[in-house]
């Protein structure tokens, strides 16, 4: 990620801290360089905060997202909660810093789903984006509906996560994206994959989507991306955003959302 003279590099698989020890196998970091003159500068080195932030197969920095605010850096297989407690294996988490006069980060808060959608393997953070107050996060392995309930498990149909900024750098909750409509909710979809947002619209990709606008003419992993308007008020009828499906087989469409 690239904004005003900052460049962010994520490596999921590093696995030393900020003073290059205390190894943890795939803990992650992201590195923050400043420009200089005509010159880039290794500024900052970020690493999963918090209590039990560094653990194994964090995957810190899978996806990252940059405002004039500051910045998310998603840990899709962190398993903890908020309190670093109630371990869920790749639950995922996603970690907000804010920027400093000196080009600098520091750890604001962690965000995590609400408890009822925080499950096992969920992949929370598996794509971010962040723009106009508003912060979208993919869980591409979410298997769950809006009530976390198991009569609505489908396995890894995916899902997106709305959050809304307030008080300048904090993440309100706002609600859960998923497939609706004829065939738009299935196994394998993968909804979440990529995410993009921009004023009051969020674009969610769903590359194992096989079937097009009507739920007919399936096409195996012809892929598809849902379109949503956040004016819509918090509540499922705001789900009823149009679908755009790739017609070819093996497309993987909404594989990226730019």
């Amino acid at each position: 990620a690239v904004r005003d003279g900052i460049i962010l590099v994520s490596s999921t698989r590093h696995d030393f801290d900020e003073t290059g020890r205390n190894e943890v196998i795939d803990a992650g970091a992201v590195f923050v360089y400043n420009l200089a003159g005509s010159q880039w500068e290794q500024v900052q080195k970020l690493t999963t905060p918090g209590i039990n932030g560094r653990v194994e197969n964090d995957y810190f920095g899978r996806a990252l997202a940059i405002d004039e605010y500051g910045i998310v850096v998603a840990g899709n297989g962190h398993p903890y909660d908020l309190d670093g407690e109630n371990y869920l294996i790749r639950s995922g988490a996603v970690f907000s810093f804010i920027r400093d006069t000196d080009n600098r980060f520091d750890f604001v808060e962690k965000i995590i789903p609400p408890l009822i959608h925080r499950k096992s393997y969920m992949m929370f953070g598996w794509s971010i984006a962040m723009r106009d107050g508003l912060l979208v996060a993919g869980a591409a392995d979410d298997s769950f509906g809006l009530t976390g309930d198991l009569s609505e498990y489908i396995l890894q149909a995916g899902a997106a996560y709305l959050y809304s900024r307030i008080y300048g750098q904090h993440w309100q909750y706002e609600q859960k994206l998923i497939g609706v409509g004829n065939q738009s909710r299935n196994a394998d979809d993968w909804m979440g994959w990529a995410v993009a947002v921009n004023a009051d619209t969020v674009v969610v990709g769903v590359p194992g989507q096989d079937f097009d606008l009507a739920g007919a003419n399936e096409v195996a992993l012809s892929g598809a991306v849902y379109v949503y308007d956040t004016e819509v008020p918090v509540d499922t009828s705001c789900q009823t955003g149009c679908e755009v499906a790739c017609q070819t087989a093996q497309e993987t469409c909404g594989n990226s959302c730019q």
